[in-house]
Formats: structure tokens, sequence, C-alpha cells
């Protein structure tokens, strides 16, 4: 990704994503265990999780081997409902 187009995917985030909080002006495109990486291919160690969260790491083999397990079930249930529990995903970490 050029640096132009990493302006331009920050501009749109700025434009179209609601500001709840500050953002880095980074684009992350890929990361592994607690490693991210820019578009321009610069390094970070990754020391924040999302909101409501657990920090696992990316590509995580746990988390992978339970959300392959997990959508040959069930991917998604609208809280409207009710669904057997998410068997596997505490035993993935």
């Amino acid at each position: 990704m050029s640096p132009a187009s990493m302006q331009e995917v920050i501009d749109k985030t700025n434009r179209y994503i609601f500001n709840t909080y500050r953002r880095a002006p980074v684009v992350i495109t890929r990361g592994k265990g607690s490693t991210v990486w820019d578009s321009s291919g610069k390094e970070y160690l990754d020391l924040v999780s999302g909101i409501a969260v657990l920090n696992v790491g990316h590509l995580n083999p746990g988390v992978i081997e339970a959300i392959q397990r997990q959508s040959e079930r069930l991917m998604q249930s609208p809280i409207s409902s009710t669904a057997s529990p998410r068997q596997g995903w505490r035993s993935c970490w």
C-alpha cells in the first residue's frame, strides 16, 4: 500500500467511522502473536486489545481451531433467541 493510499484509508475512516476514540495514524495490515505490521511494513508490538475482548494474540492456533470447530456448527445467534453454548471457546487459551 502506498503512503497516499494509506492516507486515503485514514481519511475515509475519519470521515465515515464514528469517532469514539482517537486512532493511531497507521493502517495495520497483518499480525502474528503480539506483533502487527502496518501498510509500509513497519513492525509494532501490539499492546492493545479490542473493546470488551481478551487479547490472545494474532493467529493464535487455539483460537483458530476453536473458530473452525464453531463455524461448522453455528456462526452467530441473535440475542433474541436461545442457542446452545459455544463449546470449546474457553479451552482455546
